[in-house]
């Protein structure tokens, strides 16, 4: 969908920031919706995050990035953000079971309820038209939060 006159950006536009994204943070990289991930390895990336990753038709751009000091980012783009990059920051625990989580949403939801989901929101969204300044958030977040809090 082309947002360009609602004041968003145009198919066209977010093709070229994704061209033109840094790969520096590429290893910091937890999922990208646009990868097709086999189940162990979705079932890997959901045990980190705490959680299931909620695929909705209205985005069309979902990343999860998490840093070495336990801070990371969640950036959407979609119908929901009228085309704008969308970033709340994360703050994953180290309360990480030792077992993957079940697959039964009952035993599931006893085991979060135990250790707590690895992955809250600490910020309010923010909203960014260039996926640069979506990296330049993430430089400050790596730089800010140097030490655990």
């Amino acid at each position: 969908m082309d947002f360009s006159l609602f004041g968003g950006l145009s198919e066209e536009d977010i093709k070229q920031q994704l061209a033109s994204r840094d790969k520096f943070y590429d290893k910091f990289l937890l999922f990208d919706k646009t990868k097709n991930y086999t189940l162990e390895e979705y079932m890997k990336i959901r045990n980190v995050i705490g959680r299931d990753i909620l695929f909705n038709d209205g985005i069309y751009q979902q990343f999860h990035y998490k840093f070495p000091n336990n801070y990371g980012t969640s950036v959407v783009r979609g119908s929901h953000t009228q085309g704008f990059w969308e970033v709340a920051t994360t703050k994953f625990t180290d309360k990480v079971p030792n077992n993957p989580l079940p697959k039964k949403k009952r035993l599931r939801n006893k085991q979060l309820k135990k250790y707590g989901s690895t992955l809250s929101v600490i910020s309010d969204p923010k909203r960014f038209k260039q996926f640069t300044d979506v990296e330049k958030y993430m430089a400050g977040l790596l730089v800010t939060h140097l030490l655990p809090v």
